[in-house]
């Protein structure tokens, strides 16, 4: 008599695993970049299923933006390990966003890619570009101030729209003064909606989780769809800019790592290992938030950061310390003031480089979305703003994928700060839940 061998769970769990195997999503970016370049009709039409799968794993961010900032900041506080992050997270924020307008400028001055375009070719092209996009305005252009409109975006009126209109500011502002309510509050109440809040964290990862099964698919129709969208004549007359800022990113990058090197003490290499799968997503799907929740697993179980700093830090930096968009912001500026040959004072200088970071800090969206914003930067030093615009808009493909990438690494390498300067005062650890499943294995 012959038996059955019994089923074999692990065999279903390793071959679901490839799935999020680096390997197999590198191979479905490569067939993406194929059929992009060989179909391109094909690559433009499964763009609509790429964005369908990116809705799929977005409907997780703002549930686990705002359960992961608020059970973390209500921890700290009832630990006394606030007194030691809070201030230092503020300070590193506030000098790490000043320091890359100030790198953004620099590097736009060392560089000077605006006279790339100082040709009669180029002022063709500046032309072609301006009337197709130098029509779009600034939101305070309408009369509201940059302060205000901040503000405006900040504060919600209505919690529930908030959620509705994927508003990340005002779920994050909303998770800043809901945390801090509940680590005052000591009442049984508050300690069960803190576990609540646990226990819906962990639910929306396990979510996000299942959705990243599917991330080959999701990786070659996007990947299909931007390698067919690339106008590659425009984009030929504006390689000097593109190369460069490409350059000052992979730069900011390295920078970060080395960073986060100094403040963890683990090799490069584990580094690397530990973080290329959330900052492939990033890269790929052209969004910080949707590998957020995996970069913090990775921060915590690969690299060993403190649980409730990496909860609090990445979330909030990723929303409104989106370094990546500072740089974009002040080099972009720097090109507009050397197209028009306008000769800036230091001061003037300085003031793009803190405007770019006001405003880059919290611009939230693609580029193309963002774009008009950079009037806020280059109104106050009297440049027009359309040209910026432009070439914002134009770049969208080749830029937003870098730019989501170094927000991404900016905001892990902020945390193993925090943490790290956290370590240096007195106190007591802070505590960690349970281990939790996210991430490409």
């Amino acid at each position: 008599m012959t038996t059955r061998p019994p089923n074999n769970p692990g065999r279903l769990s390793r071959a679901l695993g490839l799935l999020k195997s680096f390997r197999v999503n590198l191979a479905a970016i490569g067939v993406g970049v194929l059929i992009g370049i060989s179909y391109k009709e094909l690559g433009l039409k499964l763009g609509p299923w790429g964005n369908l799968y990116l809705s799929l794993l977005k409907m997780t961010i703002l549930p686990i933006i705002f359960s992961a900032i608020t059970q973390s900041l209500g921890r700290m506080l009832r630990s006394g390990a606030a007194t030691r992050y809070l201030p230092r997270a503020v300070a590193v924020f506030a000098v790490a966003t000043m320091l890359a307008g100030v790198l953004g400028v620099a590097s736009g001055l060392i560089g000077r890619p605006g006279q790339a375009l100082n040709t009669s070719q180029g002022h063709v092209v500046l032309g072609k570009l301006l009337a197709e996009h130098g029509d779009r305005q600034s939101p305070e252009a309408s009369g509201e101030t940059k302060s205000e409109s901040l503000l405006r975006r900040i504060i919600p009126s209505n919690v529930v729209r908030a959620f509705s209109e994927d508003d990340s500011l005002a779920v994050v502002f909303l998770s800043v003064l809901m945390g801090m309510a509940l680590g005052i509050n000591h009442s049984r109440p508050s300690t069960l909606l803190l576990e609540t809040l646990q226990g819906l964290y962990e639910t929306f990862s396990k979510i996000l989780n299942w959705g990243l099964y599917g991330l080959p698919f999701g990786l070659c129709c996007l990947i299909a769809n931007q390698t067919a969208s690339i106008g590659v004549d425009l984009l030929l007359c504006l390689s000097v800019i593109i190369v460069q800022f490409l350059s000052v990113m992979l730069a900011v990058g390295v920078l970060y790592i080395l960073l986060i090197r100094l403040c963890t003490g683990i090799a490069v290499g584990r580094l690397v290992s530990a973080m290329r799968d959330p900052l492939t997503l990033a890269l790929v799907a052209q969004n910080s938030l949707l590998a957020m929740p995996m970069a913090i697993e990775r921060l915590v179980k690969e690299l060993g950061q403190p649980e409730d700093v990496a909860e609090f830090a990445v979330p909030l930096a990723v929303v409104l310390n989106r370094l990546g968009c500072v740089v974009l912001f002040a080099y972009v500026s720097t090109f507009v003031a050397q197209v028009y040959y306008e000769p800036l004072a230091v001061y003037q200088w300085g003031e793009i480089a803190l405007s770019s970071g006001l405003v880059g800090a919290a611009a939230i969206g693609n580029m193309a979305v963002i774009a008009p914003m950079i009037l806020s930067v280059l109104a106050p030093v009297g440049l027009p703003a359309s040209l910026g615009i432009a070439v914002m808009v134009q770049t969208t493909t080749l830029f937003n994928p870098v730019v989501a990438l170094v927000n991404l690494l900016g905001a892990c390498a902020l945390s193993t700060v925090i943490a790290r300067l956290g370590r240096a005062g007195a106190g007591p650890a802070v505590p960690a839940p349970a281990d939790r499943e996210t991430g490409i294995e």
